[in-house]
Formats: C-alpha cells, structure tokens, sequence
C-alpha cells in the first residue's frame, strides 16, 4: 500500500462537490486495481510528498511554466487540458483554425492530477473555455467512475469560483486497452 501511495497515478482523490465544504476529502488507495484503503486526502498528499519519489508531472508542469514564462499564451484562448489524448493532439491549432487555443496536455495523468495543478497550468491563463480530456487512464487503472466523477466536480468548482464566466467541455472517456502514452 506504501508503494502505491507513492505513485500518484494509481492514488485516486475522492471530493464530493455538492456542498463540498459539509463532506470529508477522501483518497481512495488501489493496489493493481484492488482497493486497499481509503484515507484523508490531505494525508495522502503530505504522504506523497514527503516521499523520494518525484511527482511524475513536475518536468510537464514546469516545461508548461518556462514556454509560458518565454512566451505567454493569449488569455481568453481556449484551453485544452488532460492526458495523452490532449497531449498527442499535435494538429491541434489546425484542427481548430480560427479559435485561439492552448495545449496543457500530459500523458498518463488521471483525472485528479488536473485540480492539483489547476493554479498553475489553467487558472493563469484566464480561458473563456476549458475542453477537459481526461478520464481514460482512471478506467485503464480501475478508478471508481464516482471518483472520476468527483474529480471532474471538483476541477469545476475550481474553476468556476475563480474564473465564473468560463465554459467547461468534458470529452468522453473511453477504455483503451494498449494505451499511447
């Protein structure tokens, strides 16, 4: 269970957002697809932390922050953000010719790394939309479709109490059985 928890991607975050302040924030524990545990998320974050394994988003996440920082993305774009799917999108600006657009993909994330890093990869940025692709790896590593659920409830709050005026597309998840990332 220890070496779960210092796997990120196999820790799935349980919030419930309706009334999110009245409900305790659960992680829920998975050992190859089993469930060992559910504990306090805040303990399982410090627990995370505290461990020598480094997070497995942190090289995305500040390769995010230096192209932004040498070249700020417009505001008002329409970010996509999420796993492999969004990340492999490399026709992504011709796809949608005509719409300013961001790509903050990263391969392998699960559903609740995106709320983890929602104050430094999408609330920066100010987006008028914000296109979710993400999901897909919580199914391929048998996350409870309520936690991805809460996941998805939590990442909008989020958004919604810091940026009320911007729309949020969720994409459908899908079960992949040889993924690409």
């Amino acid at each position: 269970c220890w070496v779960c928890l210092v796997c990120w991607v196999c820790l799935g975050v349980l919030v419930t957002a309706y009334p999110s302040d009245s409900l305790q924030r659960l992680a829920e524990i998975r050992v190859d697809g089993e469930l060992v545990d559910v504990i306090n998320v805040e303990e399982a974050w410090r627990i995370y932390l505290n461990t020598k394994t480094p997070n497995p988003w942190t090289q995305d996440i500040e390769q995010f922050e230096r192209m932004d920082r040498e070249n700020p993305p417009p505001q008002n774009a329409i970010l996509f953000i999420g796993d492999s799917n969004i990340r492999l999108w490399t026709m992504l600006e011709e796809d949608m010719e005509g719409l300013t657009v961001i790509n903050r993909g990263f391969g392998g994330s699960q559903s609740g790394d995106l709320p983890l890093y929602a104050d430094r990869i999408i609330l920066p940025y100010k987006p008028k939309a914000i296109v979710v692709g993400s999901g897909n790896n919580d199914v391929n590593a048998g996350v409870a479709t309520e936690i991805t659920i809460s996941n998805y409830h939590e990442l909008i709050n989020l958004v919604h109490k810091a940026l009320p005026e911007t729309r949020m597309f969720l994409l459908s998840t899908k079960h992949q059985t040889h993924p690409t990332h």
